[in-house]
């Protein structure tokens, strides 16, 4: 019993003296600009509940409220006169929106594969990759002081970033962890990016990334862990 009691002790002490670095890392996210494209059992229920609407829809009952023959009657019988039904006003919204140029949904930066550009996959969230000495990583920093983790990975942000981007987290407790080894943890903050750019001296260092493509570009084990925090649309 005593043996065990001392071994215990030593373990503690083994780990009490040896540094833990905490480190935050930072979840900077650009939402979806446009709606994705819907899939085909989407289109399907689409079209169904839209002809559901036409079969059991009917025009508006004056009969039930105005008696037959009354002056009200009359009167709402000759506003009504010469005015097109449903399916006329549909027909002109549709002429009138064919005549509406539709702005493509695959950009220049998409033509190009411009990761470090915000305007491509417009129907996907993107996130923030950044490339250093260790490759490809979601933005990361340490902890000076006594800062808080939101306190630090807005700080971090803005160094590695500039001024440049407006930005928003979203509260201050992380997402989720990345152990890397048994002495360093990462912990992420979540965050949007409202407006503005990166500055950033090349575009090879910066990319924004949807899920599959940021966890390409992620170590394996980053991959990995990494993986349920960020957004499949």
């Amino acid at each position: 019993m005593m043996r065990g009691c001392s071994r215990l002790i030593q373990q503690i002490r083994t780990h009490a003296t040896v540094a833990h670095s905490i480190r935050v890392g930072i979840l900077l996210k650009r939402d979806p600009v446009i709606t994705p494209n819907p899939d085909e059992f989407s289109s399907s229920y689409l079209n169904y509940r839209h002809s559901l609407e036409n079969a059991h829809s009917r025009p508006f009952p004056y009969e039930f409220y105005f008696k037959r023959g009354s002056l009200q009657e009359q009167r709402w019988l000759d506003a009504t006169k010469g005015q097109p039904n449903d399916d006329g006003i549909k027909l002109v919204k549709e002429h009138e929106l064919a005549s509406i140029p539709v702005a493509p949904r695959r950009t220049i930066a998409d033509e190009a594969n411009d990761t470090a550009s915000l305007d491509r996959a417009l129907d996907r969230t993107l996130y923030l990759v950044l490339k250093g000495e260790h490759g490809w990583r979601l933005p990361e920093g340490n902890l000076n002081g006594d800062e808080l983790l939101h306190q630090a990975a807005s700080r971090e942000l803005h160094t590695q970033c500039g001024n440049g981007m407006e930005t928003w987290f979203v509260g201050s407790i992380p997402v989720g962890h990345v152990t890397r080894g048994p002495n360093e943890t990462v912990f992420y903050m979540k965050a949007h990016i409202l407006g503005g750019t990166i500055a950033s001296t090349s575009d090879n260092t910066v990319a924004w990334l949807t899920k599959e493509e940021a966890l390409k570009a992620l170590s394996q084990d980053d991959a990995i862990q990494v993986a349920d925090m960020l957004s499949t649309r």
